[in-house]
């Protein structure tokens, strides 16, 4: 029988989130027999816990430390744990803190066993309730563009600079803070939202700065966690103020043609790599090449997507090497182009796995060029 050891904060720890439903900042011991959970809190947390958590058991850390003659030594409570418990075998998350790992092996006689991540494998497929925290953030993003939307439309055009409804020009700085209050005001927490613009974006990370450019592809990527639910949202979409090339509109429709045929791909049963290659095979039907050069990397330099629930990415994978998509999985589809000189493009939204299809949990409009 496996005991699986957790030490751990829930914020950092998704497995431990999901097994325990308990939300705590600083780490603490937690271990799961047959489906069970439990945990040992200090009087820090411990009553928060029983009223709230989803453990099946929380016990007192000085207790547990007086009966195991451990004292305050997680490593010996861990191990009078699983003899308690008749384990046979512990089981360490692959990101186990390795100066415990290497104590438990040390000083135990029990095999230790690692876990890939999920160890929870229920959390690969979501519950309605699951699906439902996910598009409610989600919805909160599409408030977040709406205003970007209104931001946008307000302010003018000078030269090749875009200026606010203040006459003051607009950074990607002052659109972050737009999105974030937005977030707030919504009881989400947005962090790291990307708003590049021109050849920024050709770097599909890069977070974005300074002045941002009239007549060029600004890549906006908004993806909050929920502050009472603590699941994500992620959702991108690509604007342009002003007029956009010629080569910046086939590479917007090569996206969205993209999209779509991933959209359409995607079904319980097919993998990850048989969507993403689609989306490949369609930039490489519309003349988008992906390589390197003297200047960077170009063309399509992601994977098409990736799970999204607890973890902002978790799996699965709809990417080269992404297995099975099964029934209730919630992914993201985002391909994405990326040319210096031109600029970067990616769009983005969220979709849940069926035997026939998907169904969708983002709405938010496409529309992308604003005068």
């Amino acid at each position: 029988m496996r005991m699986t050891v957790f030490y751990a904060s829930p914020e950092q720890d998704a497995d431990l989130l999901y097994g325990g439903g308990f939300r705590a900042p600083d780490p603490f011991l937690a271990w799961e027999i047959e489906g069970s959970f439990r945990a040992a809190l200090s009087p820090l947390e411990i009553d928060r816990a029983r009223r709230t958590s989803r453990f099946a058991e929380v016990l007192s850390l000085q207790s547990l430390g007086e009966e195991s003659g451990a004292g305050r030594d997680p490593v010996g409570q861990v191990l009078w744990l699983a003899r308690q418990a008749g384990a046979t075998t512990l089981g360490l998350p692959e990101d186990f803190p390795g100066r415990m790992a290497f104590r438990l092996r040390e000083e135990g006689d029990l095999p230790i066993e690692w876990l890939d991540r999920p160890v929870c494998s229920g959390r690969l497929r979501k519950t309605a309730s699951e699906e439902k925290a996910i598009a409610e953030v989600n919805a909160v993003i599409a408030g977040a563009f709406a205003r970007v939307r209104a931001r946008l439309e307000a302010a003018r055009v000078d030269g090749d600079w875009i200026r606010d409804e203040e006459g003051e020009i607009l950074t990607s700085e002052e659109l972050r803070r737009t999105i974030g209050r937005h977030c707030l005001d919504q009881g989400c927490t947005a962090e790291g939202t990307i708003v590049a613009a021109g050849d920024q974006a050709c770097d599909p990370h890069e977070r974005g700065h300074g002045p941002l450019p009239a007549h060029e592809l600004i890549i906006i990527d908004i993806f909050p966690r929920s502050d009472s639910t603590a699941y994500y949202g992620d959702l991108t979409r690509t604007f342009l103020k002003g007029r956009a090339r010629p080569e910046q509109r086939r590479m917007v429709e090569a996206v969205r043609r993209a999209q779509e045929i991933a959209l359409a791909e995607t079904r319980a049963g097919i993998t990850g790599e048989a969507v993403h290659g689609a989306v490949v095979r369609s930039f490489e039907r519309d003349g988008w090449e992906t390589g390197t050069s003297p200047q960077g990397s170009y063309g399509f330099l992601h994977g098409t997507g990736h799970g999204l629930g607890l973890e902002l990415h978790e799996e699965p994978r709809v990417s080269p090497r992404g297995g099975e998509l099964g029934e209730g999985m919630v992914v993201t589809l985002e391909p994405g182009l990326y040319v210096r000189g031109i600029g970067g493009c990616r769009i983005e939204d969220v979709v849940s796995v069926r035997a026939e299809g998907v169904k969708k949990l983002s709405e938010v409009s496409r529309e992308w060029e604003i005068p």
